[in-house]
């Protein structure tokens, strides 16, 4: 799903090049199927046969724009509807494995579900702020990518603001402007939800069978239902929408018979064809050979928890460099027969010797070490599609907009830009008054007493994704197919560790889903050589993906005893919380 904003040359042509015949995520023979079904037989070559043709489809987009927005709200809700009354799910991915994977042709890769159950919260905190009428403004005024894209919580403030509108010039502006338009559209065009749209989770929530669009009361009760992981949305004040509360005497239109009603339009959909196929695994198009390797290495021994490092900079580069000398004259091991018997000697007392050095041309597809307790010591993969790996590197660098960053060592922290998606702090409120929505607690703080931002009580985007935004775009347009595939990887060949990981993503404040599942973060280290250090906030697992042409800088994993020469599209996961890395 590219998603690109003031994008440069370089940056078009690094999304457009993701792109390839067989590709799952971008589904080029999908587009070709769409656009052969639009396509017009017959016109003249007059200018006024080219601006009808304009203004038809034009007039079209409108009314379809709106229309997907509610359909990727409907998912929202769909997903809530199943996780509550179906035992056999516990999580998004679970709905995507149970009810989607065994659809046959048209159903959508796992990352593009997610994908759009993450639109349909964003939109649906829009309509709970200002009812589906605002949705139709967004359809009508084109935003819909800008909201789409919208980093944060920036979906969920404009709710609250068209909720309660405050004295700043953009709360004017909502009772100015914006509420009078929502009350004009609804006596103009009286919308319900009725018929088979959220029957089921109007029926659990002990809702209407129709929800009336035009009563901001419904409209309310039906979106504050949405679970969204964060707090609820403030009360609205009547006040701030009285042109909305006059009662719309006339009939209502079911929201779903406005496409078959509009002029030349017609969407069919063959439910059909997503008959039972029998089913297949959530990603059957892994096809990857696993060697499993079982040490003697016990994480739990005191040596192996201590962590040894100088924390002075001067000291641990001193320290490093030694480390790296006696990484450098590890044991070779060539031969994936012999790993076994090598490294069943390497840890004679649960802890290494000295360093082995693992050649990744013996690794079949992947390699998984294992602890003396079972659980995942490294995993190491080289599998990545030739068409994916053939252009990694130079759709990365595009995404920089091919800047001189790239052609010259740098040292830690220079050549090192985090993109931690979300961070939180903790907070007490137990003598927090019950009738004060949490965001207005600040406001409403004692005279004299220091204020304290209750919106950062629940995990929240950090500042680096503010101040790269535009890369952050970047990458995800170029970039999305190989995330797509780790998360793949990860969930054929570590299924514990990616349940584990993705939990945490699927209870993010609005639920946004992660462009980089089942992690959070996305740190890009060019040119660097780091440091030993451990990343002691890490949850279970790091994932290192080495991209680029270039000799040495393998991985070294100190405790472990582990040198990993990674090349360009091969990656390892390790716990990084306590095992302590350089290269």
């Amino acid at each position: 799903m590219a998603c690109i904003s003031t994008a440069s040359l370089d940056t078009v042509i690094s999304a457009l090049a993701a792109i390839h015949p067989e590709s799952n995520e971008m589904e080029p023979k999908m587009w070709m199927d769409r656009v052969k079904q639009v396509c017009i037989s017959s016109w003249d070559d007059s200018i006024m046969s080219v601006l009808q043709c304009c203004h038809a489809f034009s007039s079209q987009e409108v009314g379809v724009v709106f229309m997907k927005m509610l359909s990727y709200v409907e998912l929202a809700v769909k997903c809530q509807s199943l996780l509550h009354s179906s035992t056999d799910v516990s999580s998004l991915r679970d709905i995507y494995a149970t009810f989607v994977t065994p659809l046959p042709d048209g159903k959508p890769t796992l990352r593009t579900f997610v994908f759009w159950n993450a639109l349909g919260h964003k939109f649906a905190q829009l309509a709970a702020g200002g009812s589906v009428y605002v949705l139709l403004m967004v359809a009508g005024l084109d935003l819909y990518w800008s909201i789409a894209r919208a980093l944060s919580r920036v979906p969920f403030e404009v709710g609250k603001m068209l909720r309660r509108p405050d004295n700043s010039p953009a709360g004017k502006l909502v009772r100015s402007r914006i509420i009078p338009i929502i009350a004009f559209m609804r006596e103009k065009l009286p919308l319900s939800f009725e018929n088979h749209f959220c029957i089921d989770f109007n029926i659990l929530h002990g809702l209407s069978a129709t929800v009336d669009c035009t009563s901001l009361k419904d409209s309310d009760r039906f979106f504050d239902c949405l679970e969204r992981n964060d707090y609820k949305f403030p009360s609205r004040s009547r006040s701030s929408c009285k042109p909305c509360l006059t009662p719309v005497l006339d009939d209502l239109l079911p929201v779903f018979n406005i496409v078959a009603a509009a002029d030349g339009w017609n969407l069919n959909v063959n439910a059909s064809k997503y008959n039972d196929s029998g089913g297949q695994g959530l990603f059957a198009d892994i096809n990857m050979e696993i060697a499993v390797v079982a040490t003697q290495f016990n994480p739990s021994l005191s040596e192996n928890r201590r962590f040894t490092a100088k924390h002075d900079r001067t000291l641990n580069k001193a320290w490093t460099k030694k480390e790296r000398e006696l990484a450098e004259t590890g044991v070779d091991v060539s031969d994936l027969s012999a790993v076994q018997s090598k490294l069943d000697m390497f840890y004679p007392r649960g802890h290494k010797l000295a360093y082995i050095r693992i050649s990744m041309d013996i690794i079949p597809g992947a390699l998984q070490m294992c602890n003396v307790d079972g659980s995942l010591m490294a995993f190491i993969c080289n599998a990545m599609l030739d068409a994916m790996r053939e252009t990694l590197y130079d759709r990365l660098k595009a995404s920089f907009d091919n800047l001189d960053i790239f052609q010259s060592r740098l040292p830690p922290t220079k050549g090192t830009i985090s993109l931690r998606w979300y961070i939180s702090l903790g907070g007490i409120g137990e003598a927090a008054p019950e009738d004060v929505h949490p965001h207005f607690l600040g406001a409403r703080a004692a005279k004299g007493c220091r204020e304290f931002n209750f919106i950062q009580t629940l995990p929240y985007l950090s500042q680096e994704m503010f101040n790269h935004e535009q890369l952050y775009l970047n990458i995800q347009a170029s970039l999305g197919d190989v995330f797509e595939w780790i998360e793949t990887v990860f969930w054929a060949c570590l299924p514990k560790e990616y349940e584990a990981l993705v939990k945490l993503v699927e209870l993010l404040p609005g639920k946004p889903d992660s462009p980089v599942a089942p992690f959070l973060s996305l740190v890009i280290n060019i040119n660097v050589a780091m440091l030993r250090h451990q990343d002691a906030k890490d949850k279970l697992l790091c994932l290192v993906l080495a991209v680029g042409r270039f000799t040495g800088g393998g991985i070294v994993l100190k405790e472990q005893g582990l040198v990993v020469e990674l090349r360009h599209g091969y990656f390892i996961a390790f716990t990084s919380a306590d095992t302590t890395h350089f290269n």
